[in-house]
C-alpha cells in the first residue's frame, strides 16, 4: 500500500510517499481494519521525523505483530475512513461504518490507505461532513477538549466571566479551542497572522491580535489581563502567556513538550526497557494505556462529533494534497500560512486538491 512516513531522522527532508508498505491485517480479536480516506498531518508528525518517542516507539513496536522493524515510521496521528474488517470481539463497530480516531505519537500512523485500530480508539464519523473535514478534527480536537475542560475546567456554567487569550489562535488545536470558550460564552482574544483573520472573525472572536506586527505585547496590555491564556505555538511563547495571564490565572501550553527517554544514555535506557516492559504486562492484564500524553479514547471524541453535526464546531481545513505531494503538505503544515489543519487525501481520482474548507 501508499503511506507517507520518513526512513531516517531527518526533519521535514526525511518525508516521503512509500509505495511498498505491507499492509496491516488483523490479527487481535478487538481490532479493526480502516480503510484511509483522508488524513491530516500535525505538528507532532515533524517532531517524530526529527526522532520524537523514537526510544519508546521502538521498544513497543515489539509488541506490534503489524511493524517489522523500526523504518520506515508511517506518519500521521488521526483519520477518517471506513471499517473495511473487524475482529470476533468488536461489539459496536461493522463493515461499511465510516470512523474517525486519533492515535498516540509512538503508533504506527494514520497517513496509509489502511490503518488498524483497537476498538478502544474509534468513533463513528459525524455525519454530514465529507472524509477530508472530519480527518482535521480527532488529534488536535482532543488536545483542546484536553485544554479547555480537563486543565482550565470550563463548561457552560464555570465559563461565565472567564477572560481567555488564544496565543496563536489560527492553529488547528487554537481554532478549536476558540469556538469550545465561545460557545460556553467565555470572551476570548485571539493572537493570528492577517491571513487568519477572517476565519478567526467567522469563528467568534471577541477580540484579534495581529501577532506579526512588532508591538503585540503592547496592543496585548491594552487589555485586561486573562484569567486562562492557551500557548498554541510552544515553549518560545511561553513568557509572553505568562506576562498576560492573572496571578491566580493558569497558562496552558498544547504543543507536545521534549521526551525525556529520548535522550537517555545507556544506563537509563536500559532502566526505561525494563520499565517499558513491565508497564506492557500491565497493560496486557488489564488494558490500561500507560504511554499517552492524552485521552484518546472516543469519549471526548463523541462530543466533539456531537457539536461538529449540530454545527456548534466548525472544522478548519486549509489545504488538501495528494500523496505524491506530502513533502509540500509538510512544508506547509510547518509554515506562517498555515490556517487550521492540512490534509492529505487517499484515493482521488483528481489528485491534488488545494483548496480551503472554512466557516
Amino acid at each position: 500500500m501508499k503511506a507517507i512516513g520518513c526512513s531516517y531522522y531527518g526533519g521535514i527532508d526525511a518525508v516521503q510517499l512509500l509505495d511498498d508498505v505491507p499492509i496491516p491485517s488483523v490479527k487481535k480479536p478487538d481490532e479493526l481494519l480502516i480503510q484511509v480516506k483522508a488524513a491530516s498531518v500535525d505538528p507532532v508528525d515533524i517532531l517524530i521525523c526529527s526522532g520524537y518517542g523514537r526510544v519508546l516507539r521502538r521498544l513497543l513496536h515489539r509488541y506490534n505483530s503489524n511493524v517489522k522493524q523500526e523504518f520506515p515510521i508511517v506518519l500521521g496521528r488521526d483519520c477518517a475512513g471506513i471499517v473495511i474488517e473487524i475482529g470476533q470481539k468488536v461489539n459496536h463497530f461493522d463493515i461499511g461504518d465510516e470512523v474517525w480516531f486519533s492515535i498516540p505519537y509512538w503508533l504506527s500512523g494514520t497517513l496509509a490507505e489502511y490503518v488498524v485500530i483497537t476498538e478502544n480508539l474509534i468513533a463513528k464519523k459525524p455525519k454530514g461532513i465529507r472524509f477530508e473535514v472530519a480527518a482535521s478534527v480527532p488529534y488536535s480536537g482532543m488536545i483542546a477538549w484536553n485544554a479547555v475542560v480537563s486543565q482550565a475546567h470550563l463548561n457552560s456554567v464555570a465559563a461565565s466571566g472567564k477572560r481567555v487569550l488564544v496565543h496563536t489562535g489560527c492553529t488547528a488545536v487554537g481554532v478549536i479551542i476558540l469556538q469550545l470558550a465561545r460557545l460556553w460564552g467565555v470572551h476570548v482574544t485571539v493572537t493570528c497572522p492577517h491571513r487568519a483573520i477572517p476565519v478567526a472573525q467567522a469563528l467568534g472572536a471577541d477580540c484579534i491580535v495581529t501577532d506579526q506586527q512588532p508591538d503585540v505585547e503592547k496592543q496585548l496590555s491594552e487589555h485586561d489581563r486573562f484569567d486562562f491564556v492557551f500557548n498554541t505555538v510552544g515553549h518560545a511563547a511561553d513568557d509572553l502567556c505568562l506576562k498576560f495571564c492573572k496571578d491566580d490565572g493558569l497558562v496552558i501550553t498544547t504543543v507536545a513538550s521534549p521526551l525525556a527517554a529520548d535522550n537517555y544514555g545507556f544506563i537509563f535506557r536500559l532502566l526505561y526497557s525494563l520499565w517499558v516492559r513491565l508497564k506492557c504486562f500491565f497493560r496486557v492484564c488489564v488494558g490500561a494505556n500507560a504511554w499517552s500524553l492524552m485521552d484518546e479514547s472516543p469519549v471526548s471524541l463523541n462530543e466533539l462529533g456531537k457539536l461538529v453535526e449540530d454545527g456548534s464546531l466548525q472544522p478548519v481545513v486549509d489545504k488538501i494534497f495528494s500523496p505524491q505531494d506530502a513533502e509540500l503538505a509538510f512544508q506547509h503544515a510547518d509554515s506562517c500560512d498555515a490556517v487550521g489543519k492540512t490534509i492529505i487525501r487517499f484515493r482521488s481520482p483528481n489528485g491534488c486538491t488545494c483548496g480551503a474548507y472554512a466557516p
